[in-house]
C-alpha cells in the first residue's frame, strides 16, 4: 500500500462536505462506470477482510491536517498550569481547528503555537425550486421556492489515499477523481453543485519514527480490541447514509446509520508495530437493505502521532 496526495480546485459550490466515506462511495459509482461492475466487484473482493483497494481522507485545506481530538493536558508544555490560560485564550486555542501538515511530527505538547484559523469554506443560503414534472416549471404548493444551504471551499484541497497499486493504479485513481470532478460530488451534483478539477497527484510520507498514537484522517470503525481505550480519544460520528447513482432512484435510497469515530481521532494501538500502518479500520457490510453488495468505508488513513500529556 501507498499513500498518495491529490490536490483539488472547486469550481463552484457544494452542497455536502467532503469526507472521505461519502468519498468512497462516489469512487466506487465512478470505477463501475469507468471499468465496469465486474472489475469493480473485483476491486471490493477481500474488503471486509482488512483488504481495501482504497482508503480515502475527507478534504483538507491544501498544506493543513485537522488538530488532533485530545485532551487539553496533551498540548501544554512542561510546567504550564492551567491557570496561565483565561476565557478568551481558550476561545482563540477552540477557533485554531488546523494544523500545519510540516508540524504533525511535532510532539503533542509542543503543537499548540502552530495551529491556525484557516477560511476553509463559507456557507451561503441559496433559493432553489422543486419542479412540478407535469408542467415542468414550479407551480406552488411542494413545488413552491426553498431555502437550502450551500457553502464554497475557499482554497485548493488536499485529499489522502492509501492505494493497493497491484489492484489499481495511481494514474486510474486519478482519472477516477476526474471523473467525479466532472459529474460532480454528492447532494445536487446533477444541477451543478460538486465539481472540482485535480491539480496535481503525488506520493508522499508521514513517516514518524517515535509515534505513540495515531491520527484518524476520515471517519473510522475501529476494530473490536485493537486499540487501548484509557489511551484513545474521539469524537462520535454517524453517518445516516444513503446509495447513490442510479440506486438512488431505488424503492428505499437509504442505508443503515453508522456509528463512527470522527476525523482527527487519536487512537492508541494494544500492540505498537514498529512503524505507523498507513490505515486503520474495518471494512462494514450489511449497511444496505436492498443491495448485499453495499460496503461501508470505515477504514480511514492515519497518520503516527508523538502524544505527550504534560502533567495536571
Amino acid at each position: 500500500m501507498e499513500l498518495y496526495q491529490l490536490d483539488i480546485a472547486p469550481t463552484g459550490g457544494f452542497y455536502t462536505p467532503i469526507k472521505g466515506d461519502t468519498l468512497f462511495g462516489m469512487f466506487c459509482w465512478a470505477a463501475a462506470e469507468k471499468f465496469g461492475e465486474n472489475r469493480l466487484t473485483k476491486l471490493l473482493d477481500g474488503y471486509a477482510d482488512n483488504r481495501p483497494y482504497i482508503v480515502l481522507s475527507d478534504a483538507f485545506p491544501k498544506g493543513h491536517l485537522p488538530k488532533p481530538v485530545l485532551p487539553f493536558p496533551y498540548y501544554k508544555k512542561e510546567g504550564q498550569k492551567d491557570d496561565d490560560f483565561n476565557a478568551k485564550d481558550r476561545k482563540k486555542f477552540k477557533r485554531r481547528e488546523w494544523l500545519p501538515a510540516d508540524k504533525v511530527f511535532l510532539p503533542t505538547n509542543q503543537m499548540a503555537a502552530s495551529f491556525a484559523e484557516v477560511s476553509f469554506m463559507k456557507k451561503t443560503l441559496k433559493t432553489a425550486n422543486s419542479v412540478n414534472p407535469e408542467t415542468n416549471h414550479a407551480s406552488g404548493g411542494k413545488y413552491s421556492a426553498y431555502l437550502t444551504d450551500q457553502f464554497y471551499y475557499q482554497s485548493v484541497l488536499t485529499v489522502y489515499a492509501v492505494i493497493d497499486e497491484p489492484r489499481i493504479s495511481a494514474d486510474e485513481v486519478k482519472s477516477l477523481f476526474e471523473q467525479i470532478g466532472l459529474t460532480g460530488y454528492g447532494k445536487k451534483a446533477s444541477s451543478g453543485g460538486g465539481k472540482f478539477s485535480v491539480r496535481e497527484m503525488k506520493r508522499v510520507s508521514f513517516d514518524n519514527p517515535d509515534y505513540t498514537a495515531l491520527m484518524t484522517l476520515a471517519p473510522c470503525v475501529p476494530a473490536i480490541g485493537e486499540f487501548d481505550a484509557d489511551k484513545s480519544f474521539y469524537k462520535v460520528f454517524i453517518r445516516f447514509g444513503r446509495h447513490g447513482n442510479t440506486a438512488a432512484l431505488s424503492g428505499n435510497p437509504f442505508k443503515l446509520p453508522v456509528l463512527t469515530m470522527d476525523t482527527g481521532a487519536v487512537l492508541t494501538p494494544n500492540t505498537m508495530p514498529a512503524k505507523a500502518p498507513l490505515f486503520v479500520g474495518t471494512g462494514v457490510k450489511g449497511v444496505s437493505l436492498t443491495d448485499d453488495r453495499t460496503v461501508f468505508q470505515g477504514y480511514a488513513p492515519v497518520i503516527g502521532l508523538t502524544a505527550k500529556e504534560s502533567a495536571l
